[in-house]
């Protein structure tokens, strides 16, 4: 069945996938304005609230759920009646209020595989993706300052021609779950910098192209960074910083599904770019710790260079890995990605931690998400009055 995404509503084992810089080519479509992307508009008001109500409260209108540490909602702290009014606020306005409110923060949820629990609630600000910097929003995207640091070299003997003085902006990109984006940007697209003397603060060179960048699945949240030219002249305010982020959004998508996987025979779809087939499925008993644990192999091909692939990061390993195993009760497996056999044939891994009590549900479903168009999106930002190192 096709449909489109609506801009469909950093999930990755760290060791398992490498950042990747890519050029963008002259066939990406022309820059969409992120304000033409839909956005999700919070309105809660509930008083008297249970953290964990709240939470599930902004998801629902989200289009995602929270996963919560280990026994965090059953704390006697958290059982304290809470009061949240929101009126049309953006997905993270609202997670950022509610934390103020709870005294919990959000974590990207690296251990959930591609599934919809992205985010884990936890207690206190440790690991938090949630900064308590200037933040903008745009569309589906918030832009938090964290940050800045300056560095001043000079050689030693004197020499004016290594001299390096830069001052850097960090700040955190946040999508909502919504928004399926593919790649992005590392760097600021700079406008504007000035200081509060008039003086402007822009690097003498950004370079013709910027680097895309992909953590090889569906991003949520992205480092980015702003190097400025910071000479000994400057001011203590940075007071105007304008500039442009951009990300490679998929607009367009197709759903494969593999029903009654457990019995299904071997079937091949072919979808935009990716020709799929389903080899089959079968049990893996080296999961340990009592874990339930399956293997599905799939081959798959894709017609496109190999920049278009990471371009787009959505090469067929980067793909089958965010492919979703579901048992009869429509709970997803927790998956370790995709691993390569040989040429294009793969096997994903999934598992259920913890030994069963009574029968486990079997697997039911296989299916994944595969893009048929994306588009370059601009996130413009602005921030002022940003104290300079």
């Amino acid at each position: 069945m096709k449909r489109m995404s609506g801009l469909l509503g950093w999930c990755v084992l760290a060791l398992a996938l490498a950042f990747r810089p890519v050029a963008w080519g002259a066939d990406v479509p022309a820059t969409l304005p992120a304000s033409e992307l839909p956005a999700t508009q919070i309105t809660l008001h509930l008083k008297d609230a249970l953290a964990e109500d709240i939470f599930d409260a902004i998801g629902r209108q989200g289009g995602t759920r929270f996963a919560a540490q280990s026994d965090l909602w059953d704390r006697d702290d958290l059982q304290r009646p809470v009061s949240i009014d929101l009126e049309k606020v953006s997905f993270w306005e609202a997670v950022r209020e509610a934390c103020d409110k709870t005294g919990l923060s959000v974590q990207s949820n690296y251990y959930s595989g591609p599934s919809s629990r992205r985010y884990v609630i936890v207690q206190g600000g440790k690991g938090s993706l949630w900064g308590k910097g200037p933040m903008v929003t745009a569309g589906p995207f918030v832009v938090v300052a964290n940050q800045l640091m300056g560095n001043r070299t000079v050689d030693a003997a004197g020499s004016e021609k290594n001299r390096n003085e830069r001052c850097s902006v960090q700040m955190t990109v946040y999508t909502e779950p919504k928004t399926e984006v593919s790649s992005y940007n590392g760097g600021l697209k700079i406008t504007e910098a000035v200081d509060e003397n008039g003086l402007s603060l822009m690097p003498e060179s950004q370079g013709r192209a910027f680097s895309a960048m992909s953590d090889g699945r569906r991003a949520s949240t992205w480092n980015l960074q702003a190097h400025l030219n910071w000479p000994v002249q400057a001011g203590r305010k940075l007071v105007r910083l304008k500039g442009i982020a951009e990300v490679l959004v998929v607009v367009e998508s197709e759903k494969w599904e593999i029903p009654d996987v457990l019995a299904a025979k071997e079937s091949t779809k072919t979808i935009g770019r990716y020709t799929l087939t389903f080899k089959g499925i079968k049990p893996r008993n080296d999961t340990g710790g009592g874990a339930t644990g399956f293997e599905v192999d799939v081959v798959c091909k894709m017609e496109a260079s190999r920049d278009e692939m990471m371009r787009d990061s959505q090469s067929p390993y980067n793909l089958l890995s965010t492919a979703q195993l579901a048992d009869t009760t429509g709970q997803v497996f927790n998956s370790n990605g995709a691993n390569n056999r040989a040429n294009s044939a793969y096997y994903i891994s999934y598992y259920r931690l913890g030994p069963p009590k009574g029968k486990a549900p079997e697997p039911a479903k296989w299916s994944v998400v595969v893009p048929v168009e994306t588009r370059l999106v601009a996130i413009p930002v602005e921030f002022k009055d940003l104290p300079l190192p």
